[in-house]
């Protein structure tokens, strides 16, 4: 009866929860003062639970070269405009995008 009770809640504990685990490193060379380039590399790993209770696993990898420069103006704006290319590597092959960043950036006192 108590493994039944012990069983039970692991199974209703590992329905309500699922795991994620992600990993990123990021590489920025600054090629001027206001230029960089980048080059990241991102795994992610998840867990999901299906209809009839079983959990299955989905991984990404991702390289993720890029550029930024800095457009500074007498004011003390800085605009940073961006962009990189993710590349997915083996689990997720054949998967590609465009990623565009912009940031605006202003000292307010």
């Amino acid at each position: 009866m108590k493994m039944s009770l012990l069983k039970r809640f692991y199974d209703i504990i590992s329905f309500l929860f699922s795991f994620q685990f992600s990993c990123t490193i990021p590489v920025n060379y600054l090629v001027s003062e206001n230029f960089n380039l980048m080059l990241e590399t991102a795994w992610n790993s998840t867990e999901s639970v299906q209809s009839d209770g079983t959990k299955t696993r989905g991984d990404t990898f991702f390289i993720n070269p890029g550029m930024r420069g800095a457009i500074n103006f007498e004011s003390g704006l800085q605009i940073v405009p961006g962009i990189a290319a993710p590349i997915g590597i083996r689990p997720s092959e054949n998967e590609y995008g465009v990623f565009l960043y912009l940031s605006f950036e202003h000292p307010l006192f």
